[in-house]
């Protein structure tokens, strides 16, 4: 069974910040969809995970990158980093 979730991504578009809701759906970890309320097609996405050191620290990274080029996410990069 899938994992399914609600989410609201906040994203600026030049000078107007964006919102976009929709639903995520983990199938294949590290694989998911993100599919907009709109009926927007549905898009892939990989998850990653790192560590990095640097002088006070690891920092575990989780990063989550598009399988394909999307125009909405063009020159984005999603992360978020924990220090261990």
């Amino acid at each position: 069974m899938p994992f399914v979730g609600i989410r609201q991504v906040k994203y600026k578009d030049e000078s107007e910040i964006m919102t976009k809701k929709g639903t995520w759906k983990v199938t294949n970890y590290p694989y998911f969809e993100l599919s907009e309320q709109d009926g927007f097609l549905p898009m892939y996405f990989q998850a990653v995970k790192r560590t990095e050191q640097d002088i006070i620290g690891k920092v575990n990274i989780i990063e989550i990158k598009p399988i394909q080029s999307y125009q909405i996410f063009s020159n984005c990069k999603f992360s978020h980093g924990v220090r261990s």
